[in-house]
């Protein structure tokens, strides 16, 4: 869905830049007027799903090596994670303060 959403998004503006060019050397108003109000459906369609998705969301715990699948950059959506080890510490120690090497 999400890169169906990308391509959508930059076709349709590349599609909307020539749309107004056209419009602006033509001197055509209602094309003007309708590549801007298709821009502003788009605009408020896409950060509405964007902000819905996000809000309805929720937060999980994963188990040990329990796999999460997540996207990167739209088309790198087979990546996954997993904690595969957890160690626990006998003490906890105060950190120790950072050496600047001159």
């Amino acid at each position: 869905m999400g890169v169906l959403l990308m391509l959508m998004t930059i076709g349709g503006l590349i599609v909307a830049a020539v749309l107004f060019a056209v419009a602006l050397y033509t001197g055509k108003v209602w094309l003007r007027n309708f590549v801007c109000g298709g821009i502003a459906i788009w605009t408020i369609f896409y950060f509405t799903m964007l902000f819905g998705f996000s809000f309805a969301s929720t937060e999980r715990e994963l188990s040990l090596n329990e796999p999460k699948q997540f996207c990167g950059f739209y088309l790198d959506c087979h990546m996954h994670t997993a904690v595969t080890d957890v160690r626990r510490a006998n003490t906890v120690t105060k950190p120790r303060p950072a050496s600047c090497i001159s």
